[in-house]
Parts: C-alpha cells; structure tokens; sequence
C-alpha cells in the first residue's frame, strides 16, 4: 500500500469502492453519506453478507485471483482468519500513532470491534 495521498489518488481514478460488510442497511446509510461527504467522486458499491457468506466469498476470489472488494467489514475473528490465509495485506494507518501500542497486532492489524479493512 502506498502513502494515504496515494491511495485516494488511485480511488479517484477509479472512480468507485466496493465495500463487502455485514453491516445492517441503516448503519451503512449513515456511513455511507459521511464518505460520499469526504469523497464526492467516489461510487460506493455495498455487499451486504452474513458473515460466514462474506469469508466464503472473500476466500473464493483470493484463490481465484479476482480482488472485487476494496473493503471488508467483518467481525474481528474473521479478519483474523482472511489475514492469516493471505487475503489482506498488512496496513498502518497514518492515524496509528494516536492510539496506544495495545490498540495495535505486531502486524499492524488495528483491534476494535469493527474493524474495516482497506
């Protein structure tokens, strides 16, 4: 992953972002008009799965070759396990550094309980 300045760039020129969550539709209406706020260029795509759907899925087109999803919204177990097997690519948030070292895996994985990955 390159700089975050570097990374909306590449969004830009994309022109849309595919979220895969579990999140409920009222929940994502609320997130999803605070990003369309900051990034007005960007098309926002959202995936509603179950968990177990969206990690079969995930799985699936890592092993198939095929990156679809731009971000998964799932339950910290499960990033777990899509990190473990390979399907996301470890990532420091430019943020990292206001929150404590215990909020942080030694691979850079940011802990909460509900982690989005970019």
């Amino acid at each position: 992953m390159g700089s975050p300045a570097a990374e909306v760039d590449l969004a830009r020129k994309e022109g849309e972002v595919i979220l895969y969550t579990t999140m409920v539709v009222s929940d994502f209406q609320v997130f999803h008009k605070a990003l369309v706020k900051k990034y007005p260029y960007l098309k926002v795509n959202h995936v509603r799965l179950g968990a177990a759907t969206l990690v079969s899925r995930a799985v699936a087109e890592f092993r198939a070759g095929k990156h679809l999803a731009d971000v998964y919204g799932v339950s910290p177990d499960s990033m777990n396990y899509l990190r473990d097997i390979g399907v996301l690519a470890n990532y420091t948030s430019p943020e990292a550094n206001s929150f404590t070292k215990a909020s942080w895996t030694p691979r850079a994985f940011g802990r909460g309980s509900r982690p989005m990955c970019w």
